[in-house]
């Protein structure tokens, strides 16, 4: 099959990111085609039905860096119903010990003050220290990527104005060795005990082959205080109706803005002409002219099969780390998960929030070296979510539902076979066990690894794309000369995935960064410039707001 149909912007990939990208560029008025290679939009943020009646997330289960501004933007304000957790986290310790982490951090306080009373007044000081700096990562965020010297130094000195006091001037000393430094150093130099760190270690581990002694896993730690969806700082939500549903309502606002969204449509080539990316032809011989630009929301790493590169690029792009390091087990049963005796106390926390199996930093630390070794933690972490409890709609009547992250599972994507899948099945329901009852009849599992995810375009199997390291992160990411939204030698090809800065996650910001350049070269739009001493001031009326809930 042949023909060739001519647009302004043609958008290759659509997940999340390439939606957010459509729909963007259609309301400014540009002809815009999406295109799909998969019969699924939505990429690791789509839902899908593991049996008839149920509705899964295939990888992102909650929503937390999709910022309000951009939904406005995307033209989905309104179509999305976001569902927030309080408590998010109910971390389980051990021996019926759990501390449970909220929205409100004089009552996160009060919660670790079980434990140490040190610890709950150090988590009102460490709680006004990411309200400061949730504000400024959100402005790093949603710019194009500095290094993150010249952020920090740059906003250091906006400070030191009388318009601000010493709550920024902590924040901004802190942030110096705060993102680069291992998960463990930080949360050991802040809580004295070792469940008040358990409890948090969490967030700068997901979704990367990384322990909590890792350098760098503090920049991951901060990715996911980010939280912006939902108005509150920090607070995250599942999507009422599944996250497919923030899918559907990205699509159907691109589409009524007259984007055009095709589905099954593999990219063989694209289409460069005196330098310049001009459009894309597909697998089965259609052509799409692109007039203005072409941007790839893909994984950049599926790029050089696809266009002529420069063999030393070609080979930089191929040498990103993109390896998967979690899992994910989907569980029905027709009975409930009733908690084990020692965690009835929590009553419905278990049930509304995220549960955390995180016995002390050690037991992730032995984690980590188990999947190095073996593939396949024997006492993997998990992060369970009964998905349903909350939002019923998303099983049968009679019904339970739950997502059970999984980490670490380290293993070359295409090595993993159905007998790894039985391994990870078994590593992960037996931790489960550890606090949950699990009925014996009327249970079905379906488990994901790093090569389903591979499956859905992302070479390797990486959650996030590409590894969120500190070497491809920011200004690196995914490679410092590409870090601007565009590959040097082939014109108005722009990056517009997980990617580019800032990376994974649900936030559809490389998206709409790579669309704003593209308007600004266009002449559309002007470049967006930081204001220093507005950033100051939103960073420390955040912090005081953290603790004024």
């Amino acid at each position: 099959m042949g023909g060739e149909r001519v647009f302004d912007v043609v958008v290759v990939g659509g997940g999340h990111n390439g939606l957010t990208a459509a729909s963007v560029l259609a309301r400014r008025g540009l002809s815009v085609a999406l295109l799909e290679a998969s019969e699924r939009l939505g990429g690791l943020a789509a839902s899908y039905s593991p049996w008839p009646g149920f509705t899964a997330p295939f990888g992102a289960y909650v929503l937390g860096l999709y910022p309000k501004w951009l939904m406005r933007e995307a033209g989905i304000e309104g179509r999305v119903r976001l569902l927030p957790k309080d408590p998010g986290m109910t971390v389980v310790l051990g021996e019926g010990r759990a501390l449970r982490v909220y929205g409100d951090a004089r009552r996160t306080s009060r919660e670790f003050s079980r434990v140490s009373p040190a610890d709950g007044e150090a988590y009102l000081r460490w709680a006004r220290l990411w309200g400061a700096l949730g504000v400024l990562l959100e402005e790093v965020y949603s710019h194009p990527p500095l290094s993150p010297r010249e952020v920090v130094e740059h906003a250091y000195r906006a400070a030191r104005t009388p318009l601000v006091g010493r709550i920024v001037e902590e924040a901004l000393e802190a942030a110096q060795w705060m993102l680069t430094a291992p998960a463990a150093r930080i949360l050991g130099e802040w809580f004295e005990s070792w469940e008040a760190r358990a409890a948090l270690v969490e967030d700068a581990l997901v979704g990367e082959m990384a322990a909590p002694s890792t350098p760098g896993t503090g920049i991951v730690l901060a990715h996911h205080y980010l939280g912006v969806s939902t108005g509150r700082r920090g607070e995250w939500a599942y999507v009422k109706g599944g996250m497919g549903r923030l899918i559907h309502a990205l699509a159907e606002a691109a589409r009524e803005a007259g984007a055009s969204i095709e589905t099954g449509a593999r990219v063989s080539e694209v289409l460069v002409e005196n330098g310049r990316a001009v459009g894309v032809r597909t697998w089965d011989g259609r052509v799409y002219r692109a007039r203005k630009a072409v941007l790839w929301a893909a994984s950049i790493k599926t790029l050089p099969s696809v266009v002529e590169l420069d063999r030393g690029l070609a080979r930089r792009i191929g040498a990103l780390e993109s390896a998967g390091a979690s899992s994910k087990i989907v569980l029905a049963a027709r009975e409930p998960l009733k908690p084990a005796e020692e965690y009835r106390w929590l009553g419905e926390d278990l049930y509304t929030s995220s549960v955390i199996t995180m016995p002390g930093m050690e037991y992730a630390e032995k984690a980590y070296g188990e999947a190095i070794s073996r593939g396949v933690s024997r006492e993997p972490w998990l992060s369970v979510n009964v998905l349903n409890r909350v939002d019923p709609g998303l099983a049968p009547e009679g019904w339970i539902l739950a997502s059970i992250f999984l980490q670490y599972t380290w293993r070359p994507a295409r090595s993993w076979g159905e007998e790894d899948k039985s391994e990870v099945a078994e590593r992960g329901l037996g931790v489960l066990e550890s606090v949950f009852t699990l009925p014996r009849e009327g249970v079905r599992v379906e488990v994901l690894t790093p090569r389903d995810y591979e499956g859905l375009g992302n070479p390797g199997g990486s959650i996030f794309h590409i590894s969120m390291r500190l070497d491809q992160l920011y200004s690196s990411r995914p490679l410092p000369e590409a870090s601007g939204y565009t590959l040097p030698g082939v014109e108005r090809l722009y990056l517009a995935s997980a990617s580019s800065h800032p990376g994974g996650g649900v936030s559809g910001l490389p998206g709409w960064l790579a669309s704003r350049r593209l308007l600004e070269d266009l002449g559309v739009e002007k470049p967006r410039r930081l204001s220093l001493e507005k950033l100051a001031l939103k960073m420390a009326r955040s912090a005081r707001e953290m603790l004024g809930r």
